[in-house]
């Protein structure tokens, strides 16, 4: 009886051990290949539209999730954003419909959709390696979402 027990018990922590190393290897999957594969393939998909607004050396890119279209709140921080001398680069994680996208694209440089792949940091991500090399030449690079509201009372800044 007692063998049975310990033979069990060994099975049981053996069994432990393979999924523990399976799970290692599965996320170094994730980290080495999936992603990078995620990568080549988001560069081919996202292709912003030039909005009104012209290109800056200072870079805000706003992540937006439209679920209930766009929001007052989102015209506001892209106006501020613009009066502070950046380029918004907005990356709506949701399809706009043609009105939220004509509100949009008189108050940014570029305006892109895609699927909510990674939510805000999958955004951020699939705009960074969209501007590429143009990184070098920047002043400043902004990360923000529709999350964060500014201006708010009589701050000039965030």
């Amino acid at each position: 009886m007692r063998a049975t027990r310990v033979g069990s018990e060994l099975m049981v922590r053996i069994g432990r051990r393979l999924v523990w190393e399976w799970s290692k290897l599965s996320l170094r999957w994730n980290d080495q290949v999936r992603t990078r594969w995620h990568d080549l393939t988001v560069t081919r998909r996202f292709v912003p539209v030039a909005g009104a607004q012209a290109g800056s050396q200072r870079v805000a890119i706003m992540v937006l999730y439209p679920a209930d279209g766009v929001q007052p709140s989102h015209l506001r921080s892209l106006r501020h954003l613009i009066a502070m001398g950046y380029a918004p680069l907005v990356v709506s994680n949701l399809p706009l419909t043609e009105g939220g996208r004509a509100s949009l694209l008189p108050l940014v440089w570029q305006l892109a959709e895609r699927r909510n792949f990674g939510f805000d940091i999958g955004g951020y991500r699939a705009a960074i390696l969209w501007l590429g090399q143009r990184l070098a030449g920047l002043e400043r690079l902004v990360l923000t979402n529709d999350s964060i509201w500014f201006p708010t009372g009589d701050q000039p800044d965030w």
